[in-house]
């Protein structure tokens, strides 16, 4: 069994982003794939992240929502939300190694910082994905440094994704200057994110835990 095998499980084919199809290729390329390198554990990650497309339907019927009530996420299962969501799970990914395996962190990181700029790039067809990119990790760290817990990160981070709805494009925000976006919107939306960091980021710290000490077996 290949060490991505948790993260390729499943199928997203029915998502047509330029995400999700990326995500789709690779797994077909790395299904059975024992190569250890930074590149491919980026691969994982993003096709972890490409299941947040799929996450966002459970609300579309759900019965806790009034039926008078007429929502889904379905808005919010596109390339703009997945690259708000990416940023957020990269600063996870680089605070787990800088707490577990700070020797790597640099290469690891560097690495996926360039193969995530480029493959947003692509995706969103905008020029300024790499200063959006280090505008969000700061933010993220800012609320670290603070001793912040998930709900405060959520509560940027679901605000950001709101911004994204039917794919609108990532811009600069300035929070201190921003009303806040629909309440309801946003309590669904950040069920929609805890509902997918509890399933995911579990996977991806075992993937991380055990690919990384084959990184350091082999450099």
């Amino acid at each position: 069994m290949s060490f991505l095998s948790r993260l390729f499980s499943g199928s997203h084919a029915k998502y047509g982003s330029f995400i999700v199809q990326w995500a789709e290729r690779k797994k077909k390329e790395l299904r059975f794939s024992n190569q250890i390198t930074p590149e491919n554990m980026f691969a994982g990650f993003i096709y972890g992240l490409s299941s947040f497309a799929k996450s966002t339907q459970q609300f579309k019927s759900s019965k806790d929502i009034e039926s008078s009530i007429s929502f889904s996420l379905e808005g919010f299962g596109y390339d703009s939300a997945l690259f708000e969501l990416g940023c957020y799970h990269y600063f996870q990914v680089d605070m787990w190694l800088f707490a577990h395996c700070p020797d790597l962190r640099q290469w690891v990181s560097q690495v996926f910082i360039r193969e995530f700029s480029g493959l947003f790039t692509q995706a969103l067809q905008i020029s300024n994905v790499a200063e959006l990119f280090r505008q969000r990790v700061e933010k993220y760290g800012e609320i670290a440094r603070a001793e912040g817990n998930a709900e405060e990160y959520h509560r940027y981070l679901s605000q950001l994704i709101l911004r994204t709805k039917d794919n609108q494009k990532p811009k600069s925000y300035n929070f201190d200057n921003e009303p806040p976006q629909l309440v309801f919107e946003d309590m669904m939306l950040k069920m929609a994110i805890a509902n997918w960091e509890t399933a995911m980021v579990p996977a991806m710290i075992e993937s991380m835990e055990a690919t990384t000490k084959l990184l350091k077996r082999s450099s």
